[in-house]
């Protein structure tokens, strides 16, 4: 499980439910539910253009448009789970 504030000041959160949600905080409701991991998610992390990228349990990496509530992207290939991802300065 992982959490990160956004660009905007929203926050994400990747859970054991196979979701990563994005909270809108003043109603303590989910603004979206991201489904497509297969296992548990790992880790979150913010992109500078608001993307959001998941890692999970299922040794996937995920893209995500929180705005349109869609995946983006899908990496495989890692033989073990994905424990972190993090965006470089450059959006990549």
């Amino acid at each position: 499980t992982s959490v990160a504030w956004g660009p905007k000041g929203e926050l994400a959160s990747g859970s054991r439910d196979k979701t990563v949600k994005v909270w809108d905080l003043s109603t303590g409701t989910a603004k979206s539910s991201l489904t497509g991991h297969t296992n548990r998610d790992r880790s979150v992390a913010w992109g500078p253009k608001g993307e959001l990228a998941s890692g999970s349990y299922d040794d996937t990496v995920k893209v995500w448009d929180p705005d349109k509530g869609v995946k983006k992207s899908s990496l495989s290939g890692h033989m073990g789970t994905v424990a972190s991802v993090a965006w470089g300065p450059n959006g990549e």
